[in-house]
């Protein structure tokens, strides 16, 4: 079982949702769409395409609700999956 972190809906497709991820081995955090792969890099930027990074992030990985209290992250959805 996978626990993602969740932001509601992308502003930028409205159909996927926004998830909490991880550079592994960088520490670096990032809010991607699962649906769109839309980027930014707080769960407050996520308001529409004009504020997306471009950054590439290949390899991105689940971030856990501990990672995202670290980071200062406002507290998200927990959501368990198969």
């Amino acid at each position: 079982m996978t626990t993602r972190v969740t932001f509601g809906e992308c502003p930028v497709c409205r159909q996927g949702t926004l998830e909490a991820a991880r550079l592994p081995n960088a520490g670096v955090l990032v809010v991607v769409c699962d649906d769109c792969e839309s980027q930014w890099r707080h769960p407050g930027e996520a308001t529409g395409g004009d504020t997306v990074i471009r950054e590439e992030y290949a390899r991105l990985v689940p971030a856990d609700a501990e990672e995202v209290a670290a980071a200062g992250w406002p507290e998200g959805t927990v959501v368990d999956t198969p």
